[in-house]
């Protein structure tokens, strides 16, 4: 055998290996990413990766993106590729309960037209062409949710948006949240006014306000929030301690004392501007320091 031939037959027994290396291992490997980004920014949370992970059933995503037009605006264009390759690290994750689709609609064709049906905002720029940069949810019962525009300001909470669209997606009958306050600005639905936490409540769960004087904790409440409950007498604080025996859930704010409560000019005689657990201290094994 001249060295010619050696070669040659070296090389293409080299590139062989290689493509049966790759067909062989390419799908066990398909969902082993590796985030060498500064701040891990493709590094999924825990919460992401339980939500994605515990998927009843598959949720379709569609990215719509004009990418001609964001091409023309570099901030547009790194955000998208930021919120592609996210959407890529949740497909990692969620397996075959994750579909992604991305279109990109031209101009007077059937993909602008669905865009534009679904509500993803057109945005006019200073060419003749709108730029289009949103997401569509839908699960396999039809229901529909969607993000008009991926505002890149908005990039800190871009998995968080995209986490909380999936998990409405997989459970559509949100939890009921009971809220139970002396604070004026954390009392309503969450609509409108009011606490900017409050509204982010609303965005994902149903309201259901307690009043202070309440009697009894409505059986439809799946998660019960205490902020700033400075007046509990024993009977309430019992009825909170059976609650959370019985449903285990359960977010309370206490504070020795709220500057929110004296802006708000919401201290009464009592001594309002102090909250704190009072006998379920000691039933929970829980002290707030003075």
């Amino acid at each position: 055998m001249t060295r010619r031939i050696f070669v040659w037959l070296t090389s293409a027994l080299t590139l062989l290996v290689f493509a049966l290396a790759n067909t062989v291992f390419q799908p066990a490997l398909a969902g082993w990413r590796t985030d060498l980004s500064e701040g891990r920014q493709f590094s999924l949370s825990e919460g992401t990766k339980s939500t994605l992970e515990t998927l009843a059933e598959p949720v379709e995503l569609t990215f719509v993106y004009s990418r001609r037009v964001g091409q023309e605006y570099p901030a547009v264009r790194s955000y998208a590729d930021r919120v592609r390759e996210l959407l890529r690290a949740f497909k990692s994750v969620g397996g075959r309960n994750i579909r992604l689709i991305e279109s990109d609609p031209a101009p007077f064709s059937e993909d602008e037209d669905e865009a534009l049906a679904f509500g993803i905002t057109a945005i006019r720029t200073d060419g003749n062409d709108p730029l289009y940069f949103g997401l569509i949810g839908r699960n396999t019962v039809d229901d529909e949710l969607v993000i008009p525009f991926l505002a890149p300001e908005r990039e800190a909470t871009l998995e968080y948006d995209l986490t909380r669209l999936i998990a409405r997606l997989d459970d559509p009958e949100p939890a009921t949240v009971g809220i139970i306050t002396d604070l004026q600005n954390f009392k309503g639905d969450g609509q409108e006014n009011g606490y900017y936490a409050l509204q982010e409540i609303a965005r994902s769960y149903r309201i259901q306000p307690i009043g202070v004087t309440f009697a009894s904790i409505p059986d439809d409440v799946d998660v019960l929030l205490l902020a700033h409950a400075a007046n509990l007498s024993e009977y309430q604080q019992y009825l909170i301690d059976q609650f959370i025996l019985d449903k285990g859930r359960a977010l309370i704010f206490v504070d020795p004392a709220s500057k929110a409560a004296a802006v708000g000019g919401e201290i009464g005689t009592d001594g309002a501007a102090r909250s704190d657990l009072g006998a379920l201290s000691d039933a929970w094994g829980i002290e707030l320091s003075d």
